[in-house]
């Protein structure tokens, strides 16, 4: 069950949201002799991600722009392959758009993306790992909005959590004995704070609310 909780958050928060991300703001100060001071135009987004010097921090900055922008062209510019993956996975499937499935390399990612935007559960059926197929049909089920898939699921654990997703509907994580798993995975696909107050322990509530906000500003 964590280990299936785990992927989930591992593919549609990137794996990376959890990461702080350090933005430099630059100050200039006008010439003595100046009247006034000079009109500079504000940094866009993507140069603020250039001027990032650790790779990983800027790595991170590309996938969270590339998500909100629905910009694959930025995902490209990710150095470390996962991510731009995962990168590349997520704007296809946002976008369902199985074309910009083609950009990705690591197989297991291609097939789940390919899974979600053809909105073809025999594709997730043919991925061994069985996280990663659970990752799949979790997947394709909150994308399509299709409960059916989670029909798949013989346990009610993993079950309960995938109509949660299908059906956009928190509420149903109140049927599991560990409803915390439960919210923290349902959060930050919603983009909805408020259901992390549902989360009982302190630690796990901080961290949806911290993966709430990251997706709120990625996505």
């Amino acid at each position: 069950m964590k280990k299936n909780i785990s992927s989930i958050i591992g593919i549609v928060i990137i794996l990376a949201i959890s990461i702080p991300i350090i933005l430099y703001l630059i100050g200039l100060i006008p010439p003595f002799w100046a009247g006034e001071a000079p009109v500079v135009p504000e940094l866009s987004e993507e140069e603020k991600c250039q001027l990032i010097e650790n790779q990983e921090e800027r790595d991170i900055c590309y996938v969270k722009l590339a998500i909100k922008t629905n910009d694959t062209l930025i995902c490209d510019k990710i150095n470390n392959t996962i991510n731009k993956d995962q990168c590349h996975a997520v704007v296809a499937m946002t976008l369902n758009d199985s074309l910009l499935c083609e950009k990705i390399s690591e197989k297991e990612i291609l097939d789940i993306c390919n899974a979600v935007t053809l909105r073809d559960v025999s594709l997730c059926d043919k991925i061994v790992d069985n996280a990663l197929k659970s990752t799949c049909y979790m997947g394709l089920a909150f994308f399509s909005e299709d409960p059916s898939v989670c029909s798949k699921f013989s346990e009610d654990n993993p079950s309960i959590i995938c109509n949660a997703l299908a059906s956009k509907n928190p509420l149903l994580c109140e049927d599991l004995e560990e409803k915390d798993g439960c919210y923290l995975t349902i959060a930050p696909m919603l983009k909805d704070i408020s259901v992390c107050d549902n989360i009982t322990d302190e630690g796990h509530k901080e961290q949806c609310r911290l993966l709430v906000k990251e997706w709120q500003n990625g996505k």
